[in-house]
């Protein structure tokens, strides 16, 4: 941080990572903890794997609201489709938060050790229809799609519903948030 300002690093999905000023204010990331809280069910979930890196703003405010709600948390240095497995399945995880490309790396690794999942969040990059399709036949209603930039944090979410109707949404827009 610098005079109040928490700088994050974006995803470099462009080339190179790039740096992202946010001015802490509860009434900037208070619509969109209540839509994760609601929407994705949060609040009745024990444990949660963060696969996405924590420098990142995804991983951070993800970090923060699970340690905030006094849930379990697992993370790892490095993502790794089989460890990530073998985390969800001894530790019972409920809820993972995912880039899409690592929950389709999880999903042809051991579908069979994510059925305690109750909650995929993925977001960070497109998640794609047939991946999308895949993970709610096989895991049920869990995958929740969260769209956001670095810079404006999260504004909108797809619901499991959501996804079965319209397979490329990126959900509804989030009350309070500005588009």
């Amino acid at each position: 941080t610098s005079r109040g300002n928490l700088v994050i690093l974006t995803g470099g999905t462009t080339g190179n990572y790039k740096t992202a000023v946010h001015k802490p204010s509860a009434m900037n990331f208070l619509n969109p903890l209540v839509a994760m809280l609601t929407r994705l069910k949060l609040a009745a979930c024990n444990t949660a794997y963060i696969a996405v890196p924590i420098y990142h703003g995804y991983g951070l405010a993800t970090l923060f609201l699970f340690l905030s709600l006094g849930k379990k948390v697992l993370i790892s240095r490095r993502f790794n489709a089989e460890r990530a497995c073998e985390l969800v399945h001894r530790h019972q995880v409920e809820a993972a938060v995912v880039v899409p490309l690592m929950v389709y790396k999880m999903m042809r690794c051991n579908s069979a050790f994510l059925k305690s999942l109750t909650c995929v969040a993925s977001g960070g990059s497109e998640l794609n229809p047939a991946s999308a399709a895949e993970i709610l036949d096989k895991l049920g209603d869990v995958l929740y799609n969260l769209y956001g930039t670095s810079e404006a944090g999260l504004t909108t979410i797809a619901a499991p519903e959501d996804l079965r109707a319209h397979s490329h949404t990126i959900g509804r827009k989030i009350p309070g948030v500005r588009l």
